[in-house]
């Protein structure tokens, strides 16, 4: 709310404005938490992501792999 409350006072918006929009955050922030919630909740659900695995290339005839370290 501060910071929409700065933005505001910078952009010389009325008070009736600064105050409809200050009613419409606390309503905007708890929906996002349940859109969160229910997003962290499927998440913990996933089975964990294995790391890739690195294969060695495979070489044409007569070629050798050099590695540098």
């Amino acid at each position: 709310m501060r910071f929409a409350d700065k933005v505001c006072n910078e952009s010389q918006v009325t008070p009736e404005h600064i105050k409809a929009v200050n009613q419409m955050i606390p309503s905007t922030v708890a929906m996002h938490m349940e859109t969160l919630e229910a997003v962290a909740g499927e998440a913990k659900r996933l089975p964990p992501i294995q790391k890739p695995k690195i294969h060695l290339p495979s070489l044409l005839p007569g070629l050798t792999m050099m590695l540098y370290e």
